[in-house]
């Protein structure tokens, strides 16, 4: 049997998520913030997928191949996008009051519309929301 070793690196967004961790669209188990997970799988090309238990971070596809007795590590994260919601959504919300007059527009309108927006950008990017490295091959 060879083995797979999974690595979370500790990040600030999505800390207190549980990655779900599919192996050939099988749920194998998790990794928490800062954690490793090792699983025994067989020899041969597996592919190995990430996500939250509601489905909203998940990342594409990681294929791999792995021989007899070999371990392979790679690195699970939360990407850099996250910082870029953030990012997007605090000067709204923190200069708010400034924003609205100029806008002109109700308050309940602009949280609604800003809301919407905020949605259809993590729906969009779901994808793409946490990233998986390769770390590298040990025999």
């Amino acid at each position: 049997m060879a083995k797979l070793v999974i690595i979370r690196k500790k990040a600030w967004t999505a800390r207190a998520a549980k990655f779900l961790v599919f192996i050939d669209n099988e749920k194998v188990g998790g990794v928490y913030n800062d954690a490793t997970f090792e699983i025994e799988i067989p020899a041969g090309t597996h592919k190995l997928k990430c996500e939250t238990w509601l489905k909203s971070m998940s990342c594409e596809d990681y294929e791999f191949m792995i021989n007899e007795n070999e371990t392979v590590t790679v690195f699970v994260k939360p990407s850099n996008f996250n910082w870029a919601i953030i990012g997007f959504c605090f000067p709204f919300i923190l200069f708010r009051p400034a924003i609205l007059p100029i806008l002109n527009i109700e308050t309940n309108l602009f949280f609604l519309l800003y809301t919407i927006f905020a949605i259809l950008l993590i729906f969009i990017f779901r994808k793409k929301l946490i990233e998986i490295k390769d770390f590298g091959l040990s025999v």
